[in-house]
C-alpha cells in the first residue's frame, strides 16, 4: 500500500481519523518498501504504535 500512495502523510493522518479506537491499521513491507522505511513513515506521524508483527504484516493501534 505504502509504495503506491504519493501523499503518505495526508493518507495516514485520513485513515486514523476514520479508524474505530479500538481498530488497526495493518500495512504489509516488501522488497519495494523494507520495514524500517514503513516504521519510519507511520512513525512521523505520531499517530500510531506497532502491537505486532506476522511475517511480513505490521499492525498498529491509534495512540
Amino acid at each position: 500500500m505504502l509504495p503506491e500512495i504519493e501523499n503518505k502523510d495526508f493518507v495516514l493522518r485520513e485513515l486514523h481519523r476514520v479508524l474505530k479506537p479500538s481498530g488497526y491499521l495493518s500495512t504489509r513491507y516488501c522488497f519495494r518498501m523494507k520495514r524500517e522505511r514503513v516504521l519510519e513513515i507511520i512513525g512521523a506521524t505520531n499517530l500510531y504504535s506497532l502491537v505486532e508483527q506476522k511475517g511480513h504484516i505490521l499492525n498498529f493501534k491509534k495512540k
